[in-house]
Parts: C-alpha cells; structure tokens; sequence
C-alpha cells in the first residue's frame, strides 16, 4: 500500500480535466495517408521579365536607386531579409516578389521532395540532453528527413549544462541579442552552433540566468533559482523570445548574387547588397533596447543555403515562439507544430507581458498550447491521441477549440516515428561484450520464418537473458520469464502505480517470473516509491528475482531488451511512445495499455480483433499483450485522491484494485503463453521484431512527413499571396 506523503506526494497533472470517458477512435488507412496532398512548386528562382523581341532592355536608372534608398533605410531599421532580396533582385533586373523561398522541388510519387530548409526547434536532444522521448525525437526526426528526403533541417536548443560538456563542443557565432527580462534587468543572448559529422547543425541560444545552471528545462517551478519562483516557466519563455529575435540571423546573410558582369551602377549595388546582407545579423540598437542586435566580432555563422522555409515547434515547451513569428521576414515560413503532449503552464497574461510574449487577441490567460496551436499552419499529433484529446482527455481545456478548428480543415497530420539502428538486434556494437551476442547480418525477417530462423531467435533471446541475468545481479535461471520496465517511474502517464500495486503478488505467485526495472531511482523519487523498492528489496522471496539499474544509457536500454521476454507499458495516455519500439525490435514483447500511440503501433487478437487494428498492423498477427482498455478519468481520480493525506475513499480504492487486476491479468497471460507454448511466445516476438524493421525504418517514416511540411510551406505562400 502506498502512505501518503507531503512533499513527496505527486500532484495531478494541472491542463488535465477529470471527467468524461474515452472514445474509440479508428486510425486512417494507409490509402487516407497516402491520398493527403503533397502540393508542387514552382522550380527555381522567380524569372526576370522577358525582353518583348525588337526591343532593348535596359535597368530604369531612377527605379534603382530609389529602390536603393528605400533598401538602405530599411537597413537602419535592421529588416536584413527585405535588403538582401532587394539587393539581389536588383542586381539580376528582377521585380523583387513577395514569396522569396520557391526552392527547387522534385516529386517522387507524391512521397518525397528536396530542397527545403527548415528549423526545428526544441528544449533537448539526444545524445546531451534526454529527459524524456522528446530528447530522442529532437535527435532522430530531423537527421532522418535530411538523409532521406535532401532537406536541410536544422536544430534549435537552450544552451543547458550538458551542451556545454559535450563531446562535440559548441562555438559561438558571434551573433548575440539583449533582452529584457521579468524582473527588469537585460540579458545579452548568443548564438552557439554545433556540427556533428553527417548529422544537422545544431544551434544553441546561451544564457547562463536563464538556461546554463540547469540540466534541462523541467526543474521545479519552486526550486529556488537565480531567476526566483515560477523559474520553469520563465526560462522556457525567454528561450521562445531569444529565438524569435536570434532566428533572422540564419534566415538573412545566406544568398549570394552569382556573378554576371554588370554595370558600374548594378556592381555597386551587388556590393551593397552582399555587404548589407553579412552586416544585417550583427547591427543593431545600443545595448538596454529590447530586442537590439548587439555589435560582435565577424560571424563564422554555418549558413542555409537559402531562406528557411518551414519552423517546427517541439511540443508545448517551444509553441510560443510560432506567435512571436509575426516579423515581416517570418510571414512566408510554413509554421508546424509537434504536440507531443499536453501539459501546459498557462499563466495570466500580465507574467507573459512581464517576458516581453506577445498576447493574443480575446486571450484571458496565456496559454502556451493555444496560443501554439492556433499560430501554427498545421500540427503534428498522433491521430488516435489527437482524438481523445477533444473528445476526453481535454474536454474543456482553452486549447481544443483550436485542435478542432485543424481537423475541421484538415491540417491535423498523423504523428510517425522510426528508429535508429541503436535497436537493431543484428550486427550491434552493444551486444557484443560482457556475455551478449547480436544476431547475424544475414538474419531475415520474413512472413514465413524457416525452423532455422527460429531457432537463431531463440538462441539470440536465451544467451542475452544469461547475460542480462549476470549483469544486473538476478539468479541465473534459463527458464526464468524476465519482464522489464525502462521507464520514469510516472504515475498519472506511464501508469507505474499500477506496475507497483501488481508486481509483488505476481512475483511471489510466479517463482520463475524476474523483474528488471530500469529508470526508478529511490534517492530521486517520490517516498512511496522509495519504500515500494526496500520493500522489494527486502523481501526474502524475491531475493536474486528483483533489479533495479537506475537510470541507464542506449548501451543498457539494449541489453535490457534484447534479454528481457516482455516489456511493461501501462501508460494511461501515449502520444505516441518509444521504448515499446525499442523492445520489439529486440524481440521483448510488450504489455501495453492500448491507448493513442500504443493502440497505433500493437496488436492483441485475445483483446482487439485484428480487423479493428490499424491496417498497416494487420498482416503481422500478434505483437503484444493487451490489458484490458480502462477508464482513464475515474483512475485519475482515484490516484489522485490515495496520493493525498488521507488516502483513497473506498471507491477510489476499487478502481485502483481494478486497474491493478487489469495489468495483473495481462502479466498472467504473458507468463501462460511463455510458459505453456513457448514456440508461440517466440513467433509473437518474431512478428514484433518483423512490424518494426518493416513498418519503422526512417527511410520509410521519412515519407509521411512530406505532406505536412508541404501544407505549412503552401500556407504560408497563401498568406503573402492574398
């Protein structure tokens, strides 16, 4: 039973809203994907105008220079993009347009298309800084697009404590703002740069006040800081300020005019353009205007090669910065936003003002997943999570309105991730010592297994359970069912409550079921956990069948997999989840709650006929062990009330037995099937392995997400146009 604590008691997530019941929702087919449009541009540059034949054509002496005048005071004012394209323009004859980044385009089947930059912007990233999944994906998403779609997409992190350690060290460009911040003081923000041989360029906003004494940006909103209360949230926001203001400068100073003799006046002009352009990034006001520019040495800046055509907001932590977006250069970039999760630290209006954030019209507070999502051109999510969003998860909240107003229209994308080869079980550097193997390169993976691929996998998954066993301190017991769980030990998402309410019974019932659980760290964790793991640890019946590894890197996350028969995931909500991937690819099993990005990715005949599965999941049979489906609101509830002083009501306390029966059912039905038919656990973990190599590979998830950069590039040719 878990005591209730005072401090160390975890309080209800606050954008959630206790009521309601989830719905049901089916996914789009392959064919719906697919038939999304993936509009084609014009390639190459805007054309000059044709000369009319039999007559000359010659540059308007006076339309030049007034055009240059006009130029060089807007250069004054620092609106470095207008000058650039101006100065370029002019050079080449041509009538400046309105839309300056049409970049080459080539379709591919509708599937893929090149030649457009774009920035996407986020809190961490793998491998410095990886709190949770977003870490991952920060590193993941962007590499992938670029190797497989030509782009350039680039990267955009606070310089947190981590980067500044990092194996691969950052420079600084340079380039720096001032800004003023809540309590009244101005702080110079630089921009840092890093490049990882064949992986994007990272830039990093440093600030030592805001950013620099942190590991990451999730500290308590209490925790006494340089910055005071409330320093969470006004660390995240003076990241999305120094952006929006630091972001012009990998925008400008890019194009080059090529070289083509000219006339003495249009040589002179191409200068002043050339000249304007590299300067535009560095000038500015004096120091002690919000905003200003600060003058700084030469910039060693790692340019695009052209305008940014798209910006990504990663989840609520980065969504303010598409509202601060407004500027003159930024009115022709596609604007997307990544809803990884729906947290929110809404604040009044007046604190938003108090950083110096722009407050929308008809806002009464300032909430930062709003405000991201009606900013955006189109959002990110996965589609079943999407849905319960506005249907359950979110009813009420300010921001579903604004969710609803992009499905109305059809700029809601689905969500897709593939993974790394990090998880591949063959030919893995981290397999290979301390016991481990890896499989063998030729290893296929096939709808029609022979007996010889079968056998390997069963060897593969033996041999690194030994290993596993050894390394983390359990019995060496071949016939033992290892079941693991590599997470935060999160109660309200990831359902760890429901992990410690059911795990002791189940392994005193089951003398041949082991635990290995990766991510719980007593000396940081909340009381009730602490003492759930003594407990554990000193019971005398689990000991050599319990592990607790603490934190662990991709190195062990492997080794945990590849040596485990199943995975534990009972999230009560998903926006889409990773290490159920990680696991399968790795032949552990997962047992999962099928819920949002958990129900797109498994299948479980016994619970989910698989016609009501996900087309794309069909043809692979069973991939994982279902609970039974819950009603999230009524656990919520019910935990929340056991996590006060006081305890849980008896209705409370039935749900949560509920809800421990669940997992305990489905933990029973994964023992059963490894232990009475274990060719059939293996085939599970055989489809498991096969749905992943097949179905999330980067080069093919790549592909999906050519529509929705697509549609925010075409919004935003929309806007100039008309």
């Amino acid at each position: 039973m878990i005591k209730p604590t005072g401090a160390g008691s975890i309080q209800q997530p606050r954008n959630l809203r206790l009521g309601g019941r989830e719905q049901g929702v089916e996914a789009p087919s392959d064919a719906f994907i697919a038939s999304q449009p993936a509009p084609i541009f014009a390639k190459g540059p805007i054309s000059s105008t044709t000369a009319i034949p039999g007559e000359k054509s010659a540059p308007k002496v006076p339309s030049l220079l007034e055009s240059a005048r006009s130029a060089l005071a807007q250069a004054a004012t620092g609106i470095a993009g207008t000058v650039q394209s101006l100065a370029i323009r002019l050079v080449q004859g041509e009538k400046p347009s309105p839309i300056h980044n049409i970049l080459s385009v080539k379709d591919r089947q509708g599937l893929a298309l090149t030649g457009r930059n774009g920035l996407w912007v986020t809190v961490e990233k793998a491998p410095e800084v990886v709190k949770g999944g977003l870490g991952q994906v920060s590193e993941t998403v962007p590499d992938a697009v670029n190797k497989f779609l030509g782009k350039d997409v680039r990267i955009m992190v606070p310089y947190l404590k981590a980067f500044k350690t990092s194996d691969v060290p950052f420079e600084s460009t340079g380039i720096k703002t001032t800004l003023k911040g809540p309590d009244g003081q101005f702080e110079t923000f630089e921009l840092m740069q890093q490049q990882r041989p064949d992986k994007p360029v990272v830039y990093a906003i440093a600030n030592d006040k805001y950013f620099g004494e942190h590991d990451h940006l999730y500290f308590p909103a209490d925790q006494e800081t340089s910055i005071g209360q409330d320093g969470i949230f006004k660390s995240i926001m003076m990241y999305n300020r120094a952006a929006s203001e630091l972001i012009p400068a990998l925008d400008v100073a890019q194009v080059a005019a090529p070289p083509k003799p000219q006339t003495a006046l249009s040589r002179g002009l191409q200068i002043f353009g050339q000249v304007a352009a590299k300067l535009m990034p560095r000038l500015g006001q004096a120091k002690g205007e919000d905003g200003a520019r600060l003058p700084g040495p030469p910039s060693n800046l790692k340019a695009f090669d052209g305008p940014i055509d798209f910006i990504i907001g990663h989840d609520w932590l980065t969504s303010p910065l598409l509202n601060e977006l407004d500027k003159d250069y930024a009115k022709n970039v596609g604007k997307v936003f990544y809803l990884h999760n729906t947290y929110n630290e809404s604040r009044s209006t007046q604190a938003a003002e108090d950083v110096g954030l722009k407050i929308p019209h008809g806002h009464s507070q300032y909430s930062p997943l709003r405000i991201g999502i009606e900013a955006a051109d189109v959002a990110i999510a996965n589609e079943f999570y999407a849905e319960r969003i506005v249907n359950s998860l979110s009813v009420g909240a300010d921001y579903v309105p604004a969710l609803q107003a992009h499905q109305a229209k059809g700029s809601v994308f689905d969500m897709h991730h593939g993974l790394s080869d990090t998880y591949c079980a063959r030919n893995n550097a981290n397999l290979r010592a301390d016991g481990y193997r890896d499989l063998p390169s030729d290893f296929q993976l096939s709808s029609e297994p022979s007996a010889q691929t079968m056998a390997t996998l069963a060897d593969f998954k033996s041999q690194n359970k030994a290993a596993l066993q050894k390394e983390v301190g359990l019995a060496q017991n071949p016939e033992a069912v290892v079941v693991s769980w590599v997470a935060r030990p999160e109660p309200f998402q990831k359902g760890f409550v429901t992990v410690m309410d059911s795990m002791k019974a189940f392994l005193r019932d089951n003398p041949n079921a082991q635990l290995v659980c990766a991510g719980v760290q007593p000396e940081k964790s909340p009381d009730y956990v602490a003492d759930w793991v003594k407990d554990l640890q000193n019971d005398k019946e689990l000991q050599g069948r319990i592990a607790f590894p603490g934190f662990v890197n991709n190195q062990k996350v492997v080794r945990i997999a590849a040596g485990s028969d199943y995975l534990m995931l009972p999230s009560l909500y998903e926006p889409y989840g990773l290490s159920h991937l990680e696991a399968m690819r790795l032949g552990a099993v997962p047992i999962v709650h099928p819920v949002d990005g958990l129900k797109a990715t498994t299948t479980d005949p016994g619970v989910t006929p698989l016609q009501d599965s996900p087309a794309p999941l069909r043809p692979y049979g069973q991939t994982a062990i279902f609970m039974q489906p819950m009603d999230t609101f009524a656990y919520w509830k019910a935990l929340d009330e056991r996590l006060k002083p006081g305890g849980a009501e008896p209705q409370a306390a039935g749900i949560l037995e509920n809800a421990h029966k669940n997992l305990r059912g489905a933990l029973d039905r994964a023992l059963s099937l490894k232990q009475q038919t274990p060719d059939q656990a293996l085939q599970v973990a055989y489809n498991a392995m096969r749905y992943v190599e097949e179905q999330h590979s980067w080069e093919e998830i790549s592909k999906r997400y050519v529509a929705p950069i697509n549609a925010a590039v075409a919004a935003a040719q929309q806007r100039l146009s008309g």
